[in-house]
């Protein structure tokens, strides 16, 4: 139980820090902010769970990037905080804290990640276009489109 509180109120500050930090902390950088993610397609025709899907209008579905941290958040889920590396034109997530971990349901956040593009707990993507209002990152599975908020 005195892991689970450890856990949460670190994920909880992490969350809170990235929230608040977005918008003025690290002016300097790009990508450090709140981005709503506006569309995801997906050249194969097929979408992360393998349903057909083209293209898919997204709603209320927000990243937040501060430094090596992004935040992944959705009008059902509280927010997962994952860490972030940038590497010649790449961004890379990793969400792995959260798999086998006995204080969080794996396979919950596994969908919520999928339904919000990306594909497995590390996900690499390519950093396609980044300008002060438009962000595009890709893999090999989907193509994100953002709108800096």
């Amino acid at each position: 139980m005195k892991n689970r509180t450890i856990s949460s109120a670190l994920i909880l500050a992490a969350a809170v820090f990235c929230l608040t930090a977005c918008t003025t902390a690290f002016p300097d950088d790009d990508l450090d902010y709140m981005w709503r993610l506006d569309k995801i397609s997906y050249p194969g025709g097929h979408d992360l769970e393998g349903n057909i899907a083209h293209e898919v209008q997204v709603r209320d579905v927000w990243f937040c990037f501060a430094r090596n941290l992004v935040e992944i958040r959705d009008s059902c889920a509280y927010g997962y905080v994952g860490v972030t590396m940038e590497k010649e034109g790449t961004i890379q997530f990793d969400y792995s804290m959260y798999e086998g971990s006995e204080d969080y349901d794996a396979d919950k956040i596994l969908a919520t990640l999928r339904k919000c593009g990306v594909a497995s707990f590390v996900t690499t993507f390519r950093i396609d276009r980044l300008s002060s209002e438009r962000l595009v990152l890709s893999d090999e599975n989907c193509r994100l489109f953002f709108t800096r908020w």
